[in-house]
């Protein structure tokens, strides 16, 4: 029959994969890339390695080593020339993204086709971010234009503890910036009737729901949580989700899209169940995991697949794979297979801080949990997913941002379930009834509406807490290092008789001393910096 068929059981954990994901993550460290003539060695170690065991570890450290190296320089190999940046060039291609459109200039990513310098053709970046000032004409994603444009390198601020816009942009495949001159040449839209594309498809949703819920002061938030574009966010909005710990509530990566695929998977599971003819073409099992597949998939596609979603789809992909093939696969197991797919996909993810938090956040429930919550009440177990969430964080948060939210454990307790649960179910509908009816559509974003203003007074009360958020000093790799064991004695449901002496490695956290200005003083550093 169609639902019965070997059942196959994973055991151990392969320490292979384990040095691979180290051997990735190294080269991230380094300040240099190491020179691609080393990995000639692999060769004859890799041979060696079917013959004595022991070297396969080595080999495969090696293997994420030279594997992310060798993709980051080809990546390097795609910069602008130097000789190029300044210069105006004619090129021809398409708007890779919905189209940001502010008051004093609109910016999107571009797909560079063709591209000429006097009248020759060149090489350019494949994938450059352009902005267009002043007055302009309509632009939508998935349309192909030809445009002058002036480009030079990305380049970011060297402010210690700053924003890394340069890392930013790399990690996002974007390896040159610039902007149209339309004076210098008039531009040409090459196909009058748009593709039907992707990102033709988003715009055109982006466009609807941009018109439909015009007038509602939470606009940007029913859009972000529908298609994860957040540019309609005003800053005040985004100042108070940040304070409140919130701001991954309006972005579409692990949470919502693991959120999908968990509904669609339990949801079909009930009714699959119930059929035995359905039964006898397909395990309820693997019905399960098929839907919840296609529906993260469809979530991820509806967001653009950008790379946070990329991530959180193959993360869903591999926690399905063992139901999905008749695997009998530890949870741990999931998680470490989730992780080398992320980084077989995108071995530059390392530089996105979504990547570690994401990760080390499902990391640490993983570790905490081990079964101790069967039995629990509902609302314990949510409790201590915030909890585990929260401290297991702290040190990548402090590290990262310099900061954290103190009142972001109890806004989520009810933000969280609030959102998945209920909003997010209700802005999915609203968003695919768009489409079929207008009216229809615009009532279910007004009760949205209504039922977030109490939520967002919560917020606003929550932030205006005393010390709500909390800045400190940058720690030290020694500090970070003895916080992430402080974490794990503490969270480690078999070491109970060490949460002291965690709360003590802990404590250099937040007592670092650093050298200040005095009042009416300031202090700045000068870095010359040649490439």
């Amino acid at each position: 029959m169609g639902g019965i068929g070997p059942h196959r059981t994973v055991t151990g954990v392969p320490a292979y994969l384990v040095m691979f994901v180290l051997g990735v993550c190294t080269v991230h460290l380094l300040s240099d890339l190491p020179h691609l003539l080393f990995a000639v060695a692999l060769l004859p170690l890799l041979i060696a390695s079917f013959y004595l065991s022991i070297l396969r570890l080595v080999a495969a450290f090696l293997l994420g080593f030279f594997y992310v190296a060798g993709w980051a320089q080809l990546s390097l190999w795609q910069q602008l020339p130097v000789a190029l940046e300044g210069e105006d060039i004619l090129i021809t291609g398409k708007i890779l993204t919905i189209v940001q459109e502010q008051p004093l200039r609109a910016q999107f990513d571009f797909s560079v086709e063709h591209a000429q310098y006097n009248g020759e053709s060149i090489k350019l970046p494949k994938r450059v971010r352009l902005s267009w000032y002043q007055q302009r004409p309509e632009l939508n994603g998935g349309d192909r234009w030809q445009w002058m444009v002036r480009l030079k390198r990305p380049h970011g601020m060297l402010n210690h503890g700053g924003f890394d816009f340069e890392r930013h942009l790399f990690a996002q495949g974007i390896r040159a910036r610039g902007y149209v001159r339309p004076k210098q040449f008039k531009p040409i839209k090459l196909n009058e009737k748009t593709r039907i594309s992707l990102v033709s498809l988003r715009q055109t949703l982006f466009n609807h729901l941009n018109q439909n819920i015009a007038e509602s002061p939470v606009k940007g938030i029913l859009v972000a949580l529908a298609m994860g574009e957040r540019q309609l966010i005003e800053p005040p909005q985004w100042q108070l989700l940040n304070r409140s710990g919130t701001s991954h509530l309006v972005a579409i990566s692990g949470l919502h899209i693991g959120v999908i695929a968990t509904l669609f998977y339990f949801l079909t599971q009930s009714i699959w169940r119930r059929s035995g003819r359905a039964m006898h073409l397909l395990a309820t099992p693997q019905a399960a995991a098929l839907v919840a597949i296609l529906a993260s998939l469809g979530y991820a596609l509806l967001a653009g697949f950008s790379v946070p979603t990329q991530r959180a789809f193959i993360m869903v992909l591999a926690f399905m794979w063992a139901p999905l093939f008749k695997h009998s696969m530890a949870v741990s197991h999931r998680f470490l297979l989730a992780l080398i797919f992320v980084l077989l996909w995108d071995p530059l993810a390392p530089l996105m801080a979504g990547f570690w938090l994401s990760f080390f956040a499902v990391g640490w429930l993983l570790f905490s949990f081990q079964n101790y919550l069967i039995g629990r009440p509902i609302g314990w177990q949510f409790i201590k997913v915030q909890w585990v969430a929260t401290l297991g964080l702290l040190p990548l948060l402090s590290f990262m941002f310099q900061g954290f939210s103190i009142v972001s454990p109890l806004v989520n307790i009810i933000a969280v379930p609030f959102v998945s649960v209920l909003i997010l179910p209700l802005v999915l509908l609203a968003t695919l009834l768009t489409p079929v009816s207008d009216a229809l559509a615009k009532m279910i974003f007004d009760g949205i509406e209504i039922l977030l203003e109490p939520a967002w007074q919560l917020l606003q009360q929550a932030v205006m807490l005393p010390f709500s958020y909390t800045h400190i000093p940058a720690p030290s790799l020694l500090t970070l290092l003895l916080a992430m064991i402080a974490v794990w004695l503490i969270l480690a449901p078999f070491l109970c008789s060490m949460r002291i002496l965690g709360l003590w490695l802990l404590l250099p956290l937040f007592f670092k001393a650093t050298e200040r200005p005095n009042t009416g003083e300031f202090w700045f550093e000068v870095t010359w910096y040649c490439r």
